[in-house]
This record gives C-alpha cells, sequence and structure tokens, in this order.
C-alpha cells in the first residue's frame, strides 16, 4: 500500500479513537453522529482492503505445485496399469497413447499439463473395469479424478488472487478519497460547534487531523557543526548516530542530516579534527518531525613549554 494511503488511515483511525474518547459530547448531534459512523465504515472498509492487499500467491503457487506433483504420481500408477493391460491384450494404440511418464507431467505449463492428465483419466474410464485385474481400482480412478478436479482450481488461483489483490489497492484510493471528504466537509466542519463549549475535545481532534509520515524523510535530526567560539561553520564533521551505527560528514557550509529515521531516543557523537569529541545523549526524533540540533564543538588547546 502506498505510504500516503497508510499514513491518512492511520489518522484516521487516530481521530476516530479520539472522537470515542469524547463520545458524550458529540451524541446529541445527529449530524456529527452521522458522521462518526460513516467515517468508521469507510475505515472498517479499507482496512478490509489492507488484509487482502498483504496476501501472497506464494502459499496458492505452492498448493498448486503439490497438487501436481501428487496427480503425477497416481498418473503413474494408472497409466502402467493400462499399460500392462494394453500389453497383454495386444491393444497397440492404446499402449502407444497410455505410454505417459511423470516428467512429461510435472514439466511446462500447467494447462498442457492438465489435458494430459485428463487424456489419461479417459483411457482409465474407458477400460476401468478390465484393469481391476491389473491391480487398479475403481477407487484410484475415482480419486485420481478427484485430484484432477483440485489440480483444474488450483491452476487459476495465484492469477485470480493477483487480480484481488490489484484491486484491492485501487479501492483503497477510492474510499482514502472519501475518508478525507468525511474528514474535511463533514468532521472538521462539525467541530466548529465544540470549538468553545468542549475546547479540549477541539484541540485534540485537530492534533489527530494532522498527517504524519511515520517513517518519511521529515523524521530526523538536522543542524550545523560549527566552532564553538567562532561559530565558524566545520566541514567533514564525522556524526555518528551510536544505536544504529549511521554515519555522516557535514558538507562545506558544515551542515548535516539523518533523515527517514524511527522515532525513539538517540545517541550522537561528533568527531573534528583539532577539536575535542563531541557526546550527545537523549536525542528525541519525533514522527513527522526533524529534531534541529546544533553542534558546537570546543577546539582543543595546544599546550606551550616556555624556556626559562
Amino acid at each position: 500500500m502506498l505510504s500516503t494511503s497508510e499514513n491518512l488511515i492511520t489518522m484516521a483511525v487516530a481521530t476516530s479513537k479520539v472522537c470515542y474518547t469524547f463520545e458524550s459530547v458529540w451524541t446529541p448531534s445527529a449530524t456529527f453522529t452521522s458522521a462518526v459512523t460513516e467515517l468508521d465504515s469507510e475505515i472498517s472498509e479499507v482496512q478490509l482492503f489492507q488484509q487482502l492487499q498483504s496476501q501472497s500467491t506464494k502459499g496458492l503457487t505452492i498448493v498448486k505445485k503439490e497438487i501436481r506433483l501428487t496427480s503425477a504420481v497416481a498418473a503413474v500408477i494408472i497409466a502402467q496399469g493400462i499399460v500392462n493391460y494394453a500389453y497383454d491384450k495386444k491393444l497397440t494404440d492404446l499402449l502407444s497413447n497410455a505410454t505417459i511418464s511423470k516428467t512429461k507431467i510435472n514439466k511446462g505449463r500447467d494447462s498442457k499439463a492438465l489435458d494430459t492428465l485428463k487424456y489419461l483419466l479417459a483411457l482409465a474410464q474407458d477400460n476401468v473395469a478390465a484393469l481391476k485385474d491389473y491391480g487398479i481400482t475403481d477407487t484410484q480412478v475415482t480419486d485420481f479424478e478427484s485430484l484432477i478436479g483440485k489440480y483444474e482450481l488450483a491452476i487459476p488461483a495465484p492469477r485470480v488472487l493477483r487480480v484481488k489483490i490489484k484491486n484491492a489497492t485501487s479501492q483503497i484510493k477510492v474510499v482514502c478519497k472519501s475518508i478525507s471528504e468525511t474528514l474535511k466537509f463533514r468532521l472538521d466542519a462539525g467541530m466548529e460547534q465544540f470549538r468553545i463549549s468542549h475546547p479540549d475535545f477541539y484541540n485534540e481532534y485537530f492534533n489527530a487531523r494532522i498527517i504524519i509520515d511515520l517513517k518519511g524523510p521529515s523524521t530526523g535530526i538536522k543542524g550545523n557543526v560549527e566552532d564553538k567560539v567562532s561559530t565558524l561553520k566545520l566541514r567533514n564533521a564525522k556524526i555518528t548516530l551510536v544505536e544504529i551505527d549511521s554515519t555522516r560528514k557535514s558538507t562545506k557550509t558544515g551542515h548535516y542530516s539523518f533523515k527517514k529515521l524511527e522515532p525513539g531516543i538517540y545517541t550522537m557523537k561528533v568527531e573534528v579534527e583539532g577539536y575535542e569529541d563531541l557526546i550527545i545523549n537523549n536525542i528525541t526524533v519525533n514522527a513527522g518531525y526533524l529534531t534541529a540540533l546544533n553542534l558546537q564543538m570546543n577546539k582543543i588547546e595546544m599546550q606551550t613549554n616556555l624556556a626559562a
């Protein structure tokens, strides 16, 4: 799912939670109640599409492959019975037609493998009474037919799921547009009635309405490296975030930045030639914000020995 949609849905869920925290405030308003109900319905709908979108075709592909292999094993057993019968009765055409290897079934396109299995099934069904004397029972033929049916259903399953996932992605965009309109034209507008009477609800609502890019470029740390006394900008400073072992070098204008960070608490180590190392602890990075942090470096004082 697109990150813009993820962020919008996260914001919508947060907004809904705020509304229910103050449920007693807005329930007397039929219009606002209707808007909250509509938002909840849209959130539920988009979450269902999210669940579908998160599915993988890998499992269906594996199941299809396993059924094909099982069908191939059963096919070889039945084919051998038909071959034995045809050879014994000097049925040349049947002998030729029933000589099918497992490799022929396991290789190639699913459609061709399915045609081969169905053809072999037809041969078995045409000779089912005679095959009993050659170790092939009615039950085996019936089970073989069942396997072929399962294989036929399994063949299109991955493709069908891919189409559903694609459609879910499109529907998420549609529902997200509807969520944006419900928030903007119904809930936001409806909040004005609570601005004076319930300022806590009003403020918390609009705080929740801020879309935060949880892992976007706006989550991180930025600033300049400079001489503490002269404020001269320092280039090629080595700045390291200890927790994630990530390092940057300051530019010729002394600027540095760490973007796309996970929200959290960080420790920074700064190293510049000719300056004391600087360690800064407990740097807070909030989602959706670039924490501004200028790094002021102390020069290493040179000790000079004067002759008496």
